[in-house]
């Protein structure tokens, strides 16, 4: 068998090849140290960070009672006196314990508040404060000698400020803009009605007129909506209450939508409401 006869650059070629190509074979076979670097460091050898501790964000007071304004711990301690007075009467009445454990709670969530925006403590700090704030209330009111008295706690609780609005909460969805312009008219001219139903005296027989009326749009209204698959038998009342706030508002603003005359002619359009 005769092999071509190949030219000079041919035979250098044909070399590149072989040499690469063998180079390439034994780099892929070859058994590589991990430790090693490409550049031949090996990793053990290089110098170690020190091992620093992570900085605590929220660091606990060592003194929890000495930490923040004044009127930041009396709220603390009143919410804790409020507390130990709901424990100590387990089996109160739940209008007397119910404003008393919501006035505990304003107290504390404002107390913390108060430390946070002093820059006292922050966080889980904040909490600890909150609670040996409420131990050392209990005790007090254990002992019989509260520092703050129970009556001035709960009007401390009182002038309360509102809390601010979180920032992150979802906002509401609003119900009035939702499903087809049939039933959203049906149930705004339920809440018309029911607006002047509120706003004006009337006879007997006109406010029987009316409130049939209310009742037969906002039923043929959340028919719709049932039908259109916007809402359901249970989130059905959550429209109706919507419609009524919006059509209030309008009517108190004298921005109605649908005027209240063509409201009662509408409502004898609709089936009757069910009894």
């Amino acid at each position: 068998m005769k092999f071509p006869k190949l030219r000079r650059t041919q035979w250098l070629g044909l070399a590149a090849v072989i040499v690469f190509g063998g180079r390439l074979a034994f780099m892929l076979t070859e058994k590589k140290d991990p430790d090693v670097l490409p550049s031949g460091v090996r990793i053990s050898d290089l110098p170690k960070p020190p091992d620093m501790p992570m900085p605590d964000l929220n660091p606990v007071p060592a003194k929890p009672l000495e930490v923040g304004s004044q009127e930041a711990r009396d709220m603390l301690y009143c919410s804790g006196v409020i507390s130990a007075e709901n424990k100590a009467k387990p089996n109160a009445p739940m209008e007397e314990s119910l404003p008393r454990m919501t006035a505990a709670i304003a107290l504390a969530n404002a107390g913390r508040r108060k430390l946070e925006a002093e820059g006292a403590v922050q966080g889980f700090g904040a909490i600890a404060v909150d609670t040996a704030w409420g131990e050392k209330a209990a005790a007090d009111y254990t002992a019989g000698k509260p520092a703050i008295a129970l009556s001035d706690c709960m009007k401390k609780a009182d002038a309360l400020p509102p809390p601010p609005p979180d920032p992150n909460a979802p906002k509401p969805e609003d119900l009035t803009l939702k499903g087809s312009q049939a039933a959203r008219d049906d149930l705004y001219c339920a809440g018309v009605i029911s607006a002047e139903f509120d706003h004006k005296d009337q006879h007997s027989d006109e406010m029987s007129k009316q409130i049939g009326a209310m009742r037969a749009l906002d039923e043929a209204g959340l028919a719709k909506l049932r039908a259109e698959s916007v809402a359901t038998e249970m989130s059905g009342a959550g429209f109706s209450l919507a419609f009524i706030a919006k059509a209030n508002a309008d009517y108190e603003a004298g921005k109605l939508r649908i005027p209240f005359a063509e409201c009662m002619k509408r409502s004898s359009t609709v089936p009757p409401a069910p009894n």
